[in-house]
């Protein structure tokens, strides 16, 4: 589907779209029409295979001196923090966005951490 490969790939809720990496050691996340069409690059540094398509937008995590959950607003085209998260975290958001579901960072004696209103 893709010419330069795919990682990661994910549909967007309504279908029309796959949103992937290219590979694991590349950092950006891309956008293309599922019926075809070209490629778009939507988030330059997205760290490994942490981010989530919803209808409003895209989580993602993104590594600098630590590693930080983010949301893109497709309407607002603006990312905000939501979270730090453990250095090797993994997160994932709930399909009604009301829940981040991550590692406790820091804390090696727990386990998952949950974010409420977070918005």
């Amino acid at each position: 589907m893709t010419k330069n490969g795919g990682f990661v790939a994910v549909e967007s809720i309504d279908g029309k779209f796959l949103y992937y990496k290219t590979r694991p050691e590349q950092s950006e996340l891309w956008k293309m029409p599922v019926e075809g069409g070209p490629a778009t690059m939507i988030l330059h540094a997205v760290s490994g295979r942490i981010f989530t398509i919803t209808s409003q937008g895209i989580y993602y995590a993104i590594a600098d001196s630590s590693v930080q959950l983010e949301f893109l607003d497709f309407k607002k085209r603006s990312s905000q923090a939501i979270a730090r998260l453990s250095p090797f975290a993994h997160a994932d958001v709930s399909p009604d966005e009301c829940w981040v579901l991550s590692p406790v960072p820091g804390n090696p004696d727990a386990n998952v951490m949950l974010v409420e209103n977070f918005h």
